[in-house]
């Protein structure tokens, strides 16, 4: 009877499994593709995956890394990753799920900062005649080494070199991308400019200006009397406040045509155009006060009498004059 009981039971737990319930098979990642597979610091990538299910099942994509991120989703056979601000390789997973399992595999992606070669030759912006080299390992022309600056200081960032004396520069490891090179010399304007930096070598020619300036007085209008505290510019290069005498002066600027501008409260906006030559030039600037008051009265001595030719000075609590009258 016992014996019974027991074959009633397994009997009864083998009939309740069900035999046509088949055994699901795990996807299969055949295959994971970063494009590029040297990526810039900060670059996108396009990464793509391919798996296969043996039972049919749909299959859906879902990717990950160590480090970076996936401006603009991390779920799809095919996504863009954009790689960290620093170099190293990085791990990308990639998770295919069928509803059921999870097959996990990984790729790695290798960051780098690309740099290049800037070089070029800096010339005299008065004798500026542009010679190309075809080859930069050829001789320079004697063109050249006649009209090259010799010792001016050019750098991007922190790399930072000194033209020969043929005026040539080479400048190494300078990251691609949009950078600014600057050019300097004693006597001469200083230069900085814009420049697009692709893979490779980069000709990059420089032609200085000498430096020159203006300089003057700030006036009341129609009279000699100084005024401090004006904002002296040339427009988009310089500027300069004018000192206690009404001095300003204004360096370092290339030879050129500009617009010189004075700014102060309570006073007309002065703007005219300028010619900046190759030495220093010498402009005084006449500003007129904005609805000035007027002040009338006589000058007599202790008799009472008028006195003529008297000299009439007004000044400000800083003392510098706001008019004088004779």
């Amino acid at each position: 009877m016992k014996y019974t009981a027991i074959f009633v039971l397994i009997f009864f737990i083998l009939s309740c499994e069900s035999p046509n319930e088949p055994k699901n098979n795990r996807p299969v990642i055949n295959s994971i593709t970063i494009s590029p597979l040297i990526v810039g610091i900060g670059e996108n990538a396009t990464l793509s995956g391919n798996a296969s299910d043996a039972d049919g099942d749909q299959l859906t994509y879902s990717w990950s890394s160590n480090k970076g991120s996936f401006p603009e989703s991390n779920l799809g056979q095919s996504v863009i990753w954009t790689a960290p601000n620093s170099d190293g390789n990085n791990t990308i997973f990639l998770d295919v799920s069928d509803g059921k399992d999870v097959t996990r595999d990984s790729k790695t992606a290798y960051v780098t900062e690309f740099t290049a070669v800037v070089e070029g030759y800096v010339y005299d912006w008065e004798k500026k005649t542009k010679f190309k080299l075809i080859n930069s390992n050829e001789p320079a022309k004697q063109s050249v080494k006649d009209n090259g600056l010799v010792g001016v200081s050019v750098y991007i960032g922190q790399t930072e070199t000194t033209t020969s004396h043929t005026g040539h520069f080479h400048l190494n490891d300078i990251p691609v991308g949009e950078q600014t090179i600057h050019a300097e010399k004693e006597g001469y304007a200083n230069f900085s400019d814009s420049i697009m930096v692709q893979e490779g070598t980069n000709d990059y020619d420089i032609y200085l200006p000498m430096s020159s300036g203006v300089n003057g007085y700030v006036y009341y209008s129609g009279t000699t009397i100084p005024i401090s505290g004006v904002l002296v510019e040339i427009v988009g290069i310089t500027s300069y406040t004018t000192t206690s005498n009404g001095y300003y002066e204004l360096t370092s600027i290339p030879q050129g045509s500009y617009t010189i501008t004075a700014t102060k409260d309570e006073y007309d906006f002065f703007s005219q155009p300028i010619n900046i030559p190759s030495e220093n030039l010498e402009f005084n600037i006449e500003i007129t006060a904005q609805n000035p008051a007027k002040l009338y009265g006589f000058v007599k001595n202790a008799q009472d009498d008028p006195i003529s030719g008297a000299t009439i000075a007004i000044k400000n609590l800083d003392g510098s004059y706001i008019d004088v009258r004779r």
